[in-house]
């Protein structure tokens, strides 16, 4: 027994440089409890962790595979790949806050769900005794902002509506702007889930980005989320262009004509993007290396995939949908979600109203300041 009272039990993992045996030594308030410590780390060696190398982004395979955080993988790649190559020991809370400040000024659930799952990975890594202190107990979550998404304007739907066909994303646009689908669920949409002759579309599943590649859930990102969606007239003409022999296997895909990836999912949107910029502006789809693209009055398209979905919501609200058929199409699992954002479209109309009254009358009553 030690001086403070510790039971202390050691193991042999080696032979040091010098020759010396390399030792670990385990403690516990009795005998049975450093044992216990012992038997946990030899356990956790023979699961193939390598406990005094193991590098986050070996542990962060082990948390997925048991803990199986839900709709986290895009979180989770980021922070793979900052501090993936990283000795999980090595990792300390300044480390996680700068990633964490990385993030500043997103939206504030966004921000709140990184460090949600950050806190998770090293909590679950102390628990595990792989670490000895968890450096993200006491993160400080960054300044944020509020309703980041925001609703396309007529012209850039009339450009997506228009120029779909120009390139593989444009059918992702179209699935998203006009049934309001997550990016999971589109990438996850089959053929076999798209009714032609009932012209509607049901949802059921979503897809999780893992290691950079595309894990199909059978289930959506709630119960809630599970959704028969109408399939309007541009998006029946869009799915038609499909030959009824290639409508197999997912509805969207890559230029290569594979599943999405984390990286094709935005290396594909930002060329639509483009594309639709040039298309815009009368230029070539396919620039010319010297053309150029400074000018200041030109044309730009840019947009995130969400805000097609936020789109949606939008449209649903000039169409006087009912908040609670908008919950169903949406896929909201709780109410407030939807009321949250019908409030907050309400508010934005208002504004918008407000302000064309002001320019209208601006514009119609005589300048006061001239009659004095």
């Amino acid at each position: 027994m030690r001086k403070d009272g510790l039971r202390e039990v050691t193991l042999t993992i080696g032979v040091n440089d010098n020759g010396t045996l390399n030792r670990l030594h385990f403690y516990g308030k009795t005998l049975s409890e450093a044992k216990r410590k012992r038997d946990e780390y030899k356990q956790q060696a023979l699961n193939g962790i390598n406990i005094e190398n193991i590098t986050l982004s070996q542990w962060i395979d082990r948390f997925c595979d048991v803990y199986k955080p839900k709709d986290m993988d895009y979180l989770i790649n980021r922070l793979r790949r900052s501090l993936g190559t990283r000795p999980l020991k090595s990792i300390a809370e300044i480390d996680l806050q700068r990633e964490l400040n990385s993030i500043a000024g997103m939206s504030t659930s966004h921000i709140s769900k990184y460090a949600q799952i950050i806190k998770r990975i090293f909590l679950r890594a102390r628990t595990n005794r792989l670490i000895v202190f968890d450096p993200a107990e006491n993160l400080i979550l960054p300044q944020g902002t509020r309703g980041t998404h925001r609703a396309l304007e007529k012209w850039e739907i009339n450009a997506i509506m228009e120029n779909w066909h120009l390139y593989p994303a444009g059918r992702w646009a179209m699935l998203m702007l006009l049934c309001g689908l997550r990016r999971g669920e589109m990438i996850a949409l089959d053929w076999a889930d798209v009714d032609m002759a009932g012209r509607t579309i049901l949802i059921h599943q979503a897809a999780n980005i893992r290691k950079n590649k595309p894990i199909i859930n059978d289930r959506t990102k709630t119960m809630a989320g599970m959704r028969r969606l109408p399939i309007c007239a541009p998006l029946y003409a869009m799915l038609s262009a499909t030959p009824p022999e290639q409508r197999i296997g997912f509805v969207c895909r890559t230029t290569k004509d594979e599943a999405i990836t984390e990286s094709a999912a935005k290396r594909n949107w930002d060329t639509f993007c483009n594309i639709l910029t040039r298309q815009l502006n009368g230029e070539r789809i396919t620039p010319a290396r010297d053309s150029h693209t400074g000018e200041p009055d030109r044309i730009i398209f840019k947009c995130r995939m969400h805000d097609l979905r936020h789109t949606f919501a939008t449209m649903l609200y000039d169409a006087h949908v009912d908040v609670k058929a908008a919950q169903y199409y949406l896929g909201h699992s709780d109410l407030k979600v939807t009321l949250d954002l019908y409030t907050h479209l309400s508010h934005e109309r208002e504004n918008i109203e407000r302000a064309n009254l002001v320019g209208f009358l601006d514009g119609y009553l005589p300048d006061f300041s001239k009659l004095s």
